[in-house]
């Protein structure tokens, strides 16, 4: 598991999602840079979810259509698909 991912973890526990959003980032640009794109949607996953979570519903969208977008590609990632397509769902 990617040490940036880790951290963003222990910083989404303790509140800090500015923080976590940035060691999302990193983590997922890494895990980008080195192939690993089924890790990096996987973290991109969460990451969309996190920004859900906190209000940022638009910079969510964004994320979380790439999820889509690759899931549906590759066949991959079944839960990460059901995840962001329901997140992405208008809410009433």
């Amino acid at each position: 598991m990617n040490v940036n991912f880790e951290m963003a973890l222990q910083y989404i526990n303790l509140g800090s999602y500015e923080k976590a959003e940035k060691e999302l980032r990193t983590a997922i640009d890494a895990e980008t840079e080195k192939g690993n794109l089924s890790v990096a949607a996987e973290y991109r996953c969460v990451l969309g979810e996190l920004l859900v979570n906190i209000g940022r519903k638009r910079d969510a969208n964004k994320e979380l259509k790439q999820v889509v977008q690759y899931c549906k590609e590759t066949g991959n990632l079944k839960k990460q698909l059901e995840i962001a397509e329901e997140l992405l769902k208008p809410r009433k």
